[in-house]
């Protein structure tokens, strides 16, 4: 979604809730754009430590495997 589709999305939505006022028709777009951003944000920061945990996971798994794999040394 980009930053005029989701600005578009609220102001159907702030028109089809607005009262017969016009200021709630009004929209404030640099308070908009500042969640837009906060949320972009957040969202890449969560992408970037479920990948950090999934390389995390499969470093474990891998190091599991290898030392599974290992001959096992006689006694």
């Amino acid at each position: 979604m980009t930053l005029t589709q989701f600005i578009l999305a609220v102001d159907n939505l702030v028109k089809s809730w607005a009262l017969d006022e016009p200021d709630y028709r009004v929209v404030p777009r640099d308070a908009l754009r500042a969640i837009w951003e906060q949320v972009r944000e957040d969202a890449v920061y969560e992408l970037a430590e479920s990948e950090r945990l999934r390389d995390q996971a499969m470093a474990k798994l891998h190091k599991h495997y290898l030392e599974e794999s290992k001959p096992k040394e006689k006694k």
